[in-house]
């Protein structure tokens, strides 16, 4: 029951992203950092930025830009996770209930596609509020949509979309299909255990993540563009990068963070959405 589905992506994402705030958090200040050869930098590595946050920013620190972010990422996963579940349906086939590899590609693709429609502008918001806070400065959701709204519209939600799109269409197309065929395999026992899901949810976004990390540290830095000064676009950020940090390391900025902090995510997301709490809901309502 789509209802039931809806439910169940909605506390799925919720849980996740309640969870692994501070990851992300960290994981974006990881990407963010720009360090010159021969500098020492901030942050070291996801631990190192994770006991700093905590130690020099507190609880609040380390959750800054939540509310907005777990807002929108409760609607987000639930048409997510919905989206990819209804399209891999269409293209199951009917009569043996089997689906090839180039439709549960076609599936994820379809789904990254979509998903990038409502997640640009909530990661443009969440990276404004975890960096306002490094500033020091007060970070206001509604403040800060009003002035993107005033300056750009509703383009200036979608800064930084296409490396978005170039970013969640291979996502999608690696972590759904395999996350489906580890949790249905005899070694994930076939689906009907909390804690297999959850270890085939990990390692599914974690190789996801990997794959798609260079388009995310672009993304990243396009949204995070300090007012005033000329707008790079999407290649050129990429060109920027390549000239300055040490060419393809600076596309694998904080990858291993990435791939935690995704993997970890999406192993609690989905394997909260596995339990299937919509229909307990839904029949205690009705």
């Amino acid at each position: 029951m789509l209802i039931c589905k809806t439910i169940d992506g909605m506390l799925a994402g919720l849980v996740g992203v309640s969870f692994t705030y501070p990851l992300d958090l960290s994981k974006t200040r990881l990407q963010n950092q720009v360090t010159m050869v021969g500098k020492i930098a901030k942050y070291k590595n996801l631990p190192d930025t994770v006991v700093k946050v905590f130690r020099y920013e507190g609880l609040r620190g380390a959750y800054a830009g939540y509310l907005g972010n777990a807002s929108v990422l409760m609607f987000e996963a639930a048409f997510k996770l919905v989206a990819n579940d209804m399209i891999r349906k269409e293209l199951t086939d009917k009569e043996t209930g089997h689906i090839t590899v180039l439709n549960e590609c076609l599936t994820g693709a379809f789904t990254g596609l979509l998903q990038s429609v409502s997640i640009t502008p909530r990661e443009l918001l969440k990276i404004k509020g975890q960096e306002a806070f490094t500033r020091g400065e007060k970070f206001s959701l509604a403040k800060s949509m009003k002035e993107i709204y005033t300056k750009s519209g509703i383009k200036g939600f979608y800064r930084g979309w296409a490396a978005t799109v170039a970013r969640d269409v291979p996502y999608a197309v690696v972590y759904f299909p395999l996350y489906a065929h580890l949790k249905n395999s005899d070694m994930f026992h076939n689906g009907k255990e909390f804690k297999y899901n959850f270890l085939a949810g990990f390692l599914s976004g974690m190789a996801a993540a990997g794959v798609s990390c260079p388009f995310d540290v672009i993304k990243t830095r396009l949204q995070n563009q300090p007012a005033g000064v000329e707008k790079l676009t999407w290649t050129g950020c990429a060109k920027r990068a390549w000239r300055t940090e040490g060419q393809h390391r600076a596309f694998f900025k904080g990858v291993v963070p990435r791939m935690m902090c995704i993997g970890s995510l999406f192993a609690t997301a989905q394997a909260f959405y596995e339990l299937q709490f919509g229909i307990y809901i839904f029949d205690r309502v009705s």
